[in-house]
């Protein structure tokens, strides 16, 4: 799937000097890190399958259970980012994503949620200039007083 968006990224209309970044520049960089990521994570799977052998873990159920909860999360998350705005919405899905991984640390759930969606935003709002959903409303507002 990575490879097939590096080709759109490839498409994207190049209206820049020689030695400016463009816009397919980003999406290609990350996209190349997720293609190696991913074959990584399959030789490393099947060096572990390999050694273990045909038995399960007796905790794939719960696995199971945990990955559809993530996805269900996810799918919330982008469908309410539009409305809730970024600086809201971040915090709180990163802590339930935290939570549904296993760790039951409030404090620490909250600081380092914050704090990573704190960076998140100076780093892509405020250096690279990326347009972050801000929200609708009230929520627009809490995100105008950040960026």
């Amino acid at each position: 799937m990575a490879a097939y968006f590096y080709t759109v990224a490839n498409s994207f209309r190049q209206l820049k000097a020689v030695e400016q970044v463009g816009p397919d520049f980003w999406p290609k960089i990350i996209l190349i890190g997720v293609m190696a990521l991913s074959i990584f994570i399959i030789l490393n799977e099947r060096k572990i399958k390999n050694e273990i052998g045909p038995a399960r873990g007796e905790n794939e159920a719960g696995n199971r259970t945990r990955v559809i909860w993530g996805g269900i999360l996810i799918i919330v998350y982008i469908f309410f980012l539009d409305y809730g705005g970024f600086v809201l919405l971040t915090p709180i899905f990163m802590g339930s994503f935290m939570y549904l991984l296993g760790v039951r640390k409030r404090l620490f759930i909250v600081i380092s949620s914050v704090l990573f969606s704190g960076i998140i935003i100076l780093l892509f709002a405020k250096f690279l200039l990326v347009a972050l959903p801000r929200g609708i409303g009230v929520f627009r507002n809490l995100s105008l007083l950040f960026y």
